[in-house]
């Protein structure tokens, strides 16, 4: 688990979000147990059955036969809150198909959409790579749910603008990396989606502070 990472992006989602407010503060030092304890209850939802994949494919959540079950299961152990049941079960297709990913469905390369779940990305990971004679980069888009896959970094995912010029650029750094950003939120000048991009593995902690940046961030 990249814990530099996950302190890093706690402390800059602590001050966008919380300001002064130190039972703010303190709550976000308690989302990485809640990561935690989200995952433990996704487990114990029923294994999601699917149907044959149709003519021109989709999110595997829309071939799953018992959606509705798994639904009701994920309401039951969060006290009826919708969007925590929501996670649980994408994040249960995930961790029960996402493995298999490549031989279920296949996301067409930038897919403006998540594979297992159907959810626009928020997050664009680059990971090392090798490009040719000289050492690059690959892009891929990474999903609330877990899931990623290949993705033009300067692609909107919303409104499919593409290019460098498209996006206003914003970079988050720290004292332990001097000039290396933490972060660049990318903002599309069309239709103003914001797009995190980081750099290496990230794991679903890191991802939730990174939707709580997104979500506090005003240009």
């Amino acid at each position: 688990m990249s814990r530099g990472l996950n302190r890093e992006l706690r402390e800059l989602a602590e001050e966008l979000r919380c300001g002064e407010d130190e039972e703010c503060r303190r709550d976000l030092r308690e989302l990485e147990g809640l990561v935690r304890e989200l995952d433990s209850l996704a487990s114990k939802l029923p294994k999601p059955f699917l149907t044959d994949a149709p003519q021109g494919g989709g999110p595997l959540i829309s071939r799953v036969q018992n959606l509705e079950e798994l639904r009701r299961s994920a309401l039951s152990l969060v006290e009826g809150n919708e969007d925590l049941a929501d996670y649980l079960v994408r994040r249960r297709l995930y961790l029960e198909l996402g493995r298999e990913l490549g031989r279920l469905a296949t996301a067409p390369r930038d897919s403006p959409v998540c594979p297992v779940c159907g959810r626009r990305p928020r997050v664009v990971v680059l990971k090392r790579g090798e490009t040719g004679l000289f050492a690059g980069h690959d892009a891929v888009a990474r999903c609330t749910c877990g899931a990623e896959w290949p993705y033009n970094e300067w692609l909107c995912p919303s409104c499919r603008g593409m290019g460098r010029d498209n996006f206003e650029v914003y970079l988050f750094r720290s004292k332990e990396r001097g000039e290396t950003p933490v972060l660049e939120v990318r903002v599309c000048r069309k239709c103003g989606y914001k797009l995190a991009v980081v750099w290496g593995d990230v794991d679903q902690v890191d991802v939730a502070f990174i939707n709580l940046i997104l979500d506090s961030f005003n240009v």
